[in-house]
């Protein structure tokens, strides 16, 4: 899979591009997550078409999402401020 990398690994923060379809895509974000939590960082995507978003979950596993889910209730019972829009569909 031919991927376009910037970014600073020193920093902390590497951005990718790869002109490919759903599966194959899918397929890096995976590779990359596994390989980025042996350093406890994670991958994001940022941006995607509509096939690879419906292929693979845009902020994959997060901490705390539980958390997260009881926070908005607290300050958004009736789930109409931004609802889905953030991790785990918050």
């Amino acid at each position: 899979l031919p991927v376009a990398v910037r970014g600073s690994a020193g920093l902390g923060s590497l951005y990718a591009a790869a002109p490919a379809e759903a599966p194959a895509v899918a397929s890096f974000v995976t590779a990359l997550r596994s390989a980025a939590a042996a350093w406890a960082g994670t991958v994001v995507v940022l941006s995607a078409p509509a096939t690879v978003r419906a292929a693979v979950d845009g902020w994959g596993p997060v901490p705390g999402l539980d958390l997260m889910r009881r926070v908005k209730d607290s300050f958004d019972p009736g789930g109409l401020l931004s609802p889905g829009r953030f991790v785990g569909g918050i």
